[in-house]
């Protein structure tokens, strides 16, 4: 019943935005449609409105989320991420007002906060969205072609989940970054929003802010002394 209802909304789009391209499931349909509308000079950026700025200003200022005092937490939370799922790279990043904030950048060695205009992040349409984002080959998707940082890095896979605070507010996302095209399973998606909630909660609280600080500086020791032992 599903592959009919599939077929038959294929079939309605096609002839609807009279394409001709031969596409194989939804997903590659819509990639073509948008394709589409962007060359017809459409923008996905003009027409995205992200609701409740002053809602989202106030969680992050409430919570501190800019202030690199995180960063330490913010560093192992993110490399959690990217061991987890053996990506690349994983990344937190916050809305604040027009830009994207990100503590930490994936692509330096040493922390260094960063910021991005909306137009040229990933993580403005998973916000706009509200809801994850999967994108497991960024060179088929026709919205952000223009992303010369991404394309410096060869990244090709996208996964993000939002970042939202106790009231349900989008503030920000955590999101996974691979040079290769990947796909993601449903109990990848369990975890990574797991991850994400795990993240919130810990920023949102100062008993547990102080014992995952505690906890990061307990690995440090042992972390050190690993590496000595292998030199």
């Amino acid at each position: 019943m599903f592959e009919f209802a599939q077929l038959k909304l294929l079939d309605e789009l096609q002839q609807r935005f009279e394409l001709e391209a031969l596409v194989n499931n939804v997903d590659d349909l819509i990639l073509t449609i948008e394709t589409y509308t962007l060359n017809e000079g459409e923008s996905w950026f003009e027409n995205l409105e992200i609701k409740n700025e002053k809602e989202r200003q106030q969680a992050l200022n409430e919570l501190g989320l800019l202030d690199h005092r995180h960063q330490t937490l913010y560093k192992q939370y993110i490399e959690e991420a990217r061991q987890a799922f053996d990506v690349d790279y994983a990344q937190i990043s916050w809305l604040n007002q027009h830009e994207m904030y990100i503590p930490i950048s994936p692509f330096t060695q040493e922390p260094v906060a960063t910021r991005q205009m909306c137009k040229d992040s990933v993580c403005t349409h998973l916000l706009y969205q509200n809801e994850p984002l999967v994108i497991e080959d960024l060179q088929r998707d026709p919205r952000f072609p223009h992303l010369s940082e991404l394309r410096q890095h060869h990244i090709r896979f996208y996964a993000g989940v939002p970042l939202k605070d106790k009231n349900g507010i989008a503030v920000g996302s955590l999101c996974l970054l691979d040079k290769q095209p990947r796909q993601m399973q449903a109990e990848d998606m369990i975890l990574l929003k797991a991850l994400a909630q795990d993240l919130m909660a810990t920023l949102s609280n100062e008993r547990k802010k102080k014992d995952k600080q505690k906890q990061i500086e307990q690995m440090q020791p042992a972390t050190s002394a690993s590496v000595l032992n292998k030199d």
